[in-house]
C-alpha cells in the first residue's frame, strides 16, 4: 500500500510540474514567433516539457505494477 501511494503522489506531483512545463512552453512560443525569445530557448522549453511527461509515465507505470503486486499478495487471481 505504501508503494503504491508514494507513486500516486509522485505522478500527481509530476503532472502538476508538467502543466507549469506546458504553460511555459507556450509562453515561449508566443515569444518566439514575435522574435524575442531565440531557438534554442524554445527547444530547450520543448525538453523539458517531453522530460516530464516521460518521468509522469514512468511513475505511472510503477504505480500500476505497484497495483498489480497488491493484488498477488492479497491472492488475486494471476
Amino acid at each position: 500500500m505504501a508503494r503504491i501511494n508514494l507513486y500516486r503522489e509522485q505522478e500527481q506531483r509530476l503532472a502538476e510540474i508538467e502543466q507549469q512545463a506546458d504553460e511555459t512552453l507556450r509562453l515561449i512560443e508566443v515569444r518566439y514567433c514575435q522574435g524575442v525569445e531565440d531557438l534554442i530557448t524554445l527547444l530547450a522549453s520543448q525538453r523539458t516539457l517531453f522530460g516530464t511527461r516521460v518521468q509522469r509515465s514512468e511513475a505511472r507505470l510503477n504505480h500500476l505494477l505497484a497495483t498489480v503486486d497488491l493484488y498477488k499478495a492479497v491472492g488475486g487471481g494471476f
